[in-house]
């Protein structure tokens, strides 16, 4: 069903392009469109621009739509394709291009407009989906988290050699001079002897290495995985 569903979002989205006619795809429709993860997949909306509603009727012709309700502020029509709903709608006086939160997003290797999945904030239709918005943007967090962490290790332990030289040849030069791998922060660090030190993003440990060797007690803390194999 999910993938009717998405496919029926092309078709409508791809005749309104054609039509040249501005839309943008609302409520549970925009946040699928966007990737999250909605249960039911039977009804699709999408709000066009209202100066051009009844050319946006005429367009679906093939699909026999509704007469069209109207009321003060909006008007609507509906339509099925392959089994799944479709309204159509506007507001009147209410220009789509000028929403801030229209977005478009690639599918299928065509640019479909929708409403941003963070205008939750303000759109009660589309907070009524805020715990799969926020389940979506924690996959999403977890998932960039996890590419940087991979792109961070990936070459950064080459280019530490490339760098420094080997660890043995990177040691003997922090013990030549300690104070000096340490600046300019040595200055206000002061006498480090006897204290515990912890170096949050220590990467290769060649400061931690120099703290140690002044008598600190240094742990480096640091998700680059291979720094261990760089120990001073």
């Amino acid at each position: 069903m999910k993938t009717r569903y998405l496919n029926t979002t092309l078709t409508v989205g791809t005749l309104l392009e054609q039509g040249s006619i501005p839309y943008q795809f609302t409520g549970a429709s925009a946040l699928i469109v966007q990737g999250v993860e909605i249960k039911e997949y039977s009804s699709i909306t999408v709000s066009v621009q209202w100066d051009l509603f009844n050319e946006a009727h005429q367009l679906f012709s093939t699909y026999s739509p509704s007469e069209t309700e109207r009321n003060s502020e909006q008007a609507a029509f509906q339509f099925e394709v392959d089994g799944v709903h479709v309204t159509v709608s506007c507001l009147f006086n209410i220009t789509i291009k000028t929403d801030p939160y229209r977005i478009f997003v690639k599918n299928e290797g065509m640019d479909i407009w929708c409403r941003s999945l963070y205008s939750y904030l303000y759109d009660r239709e589309i907070a009524a989906y805020s715990d799969e918005i926020h389940t979506y943007l924690a996959k999403k967090q977890h998932g960039f988290t996890s590419q940087n962490e991979q792109a961070w290790n990936q070459n950064n332990y080459q280019a530490l050699i490339n760098r420094y030289g080997s660890a043995e040849e990177i040691a003997a030069k922090i013990k030549e001079n300690p104070k000096w791998r340490l600046h300019p922060f040595y200055k206000y660090v002061g006498e480090v002897s006897g204290k515990k030190v912890a170096h949050l993003m220590g990467s290769n440990g060649v400061k931690a290495a120099a703290l140690a060797l002044l008598g600190a007690e240094v742990k480096v803390i640091d998700f680059f995985k291979r720094k261990c194999c760089f120990r001073a």
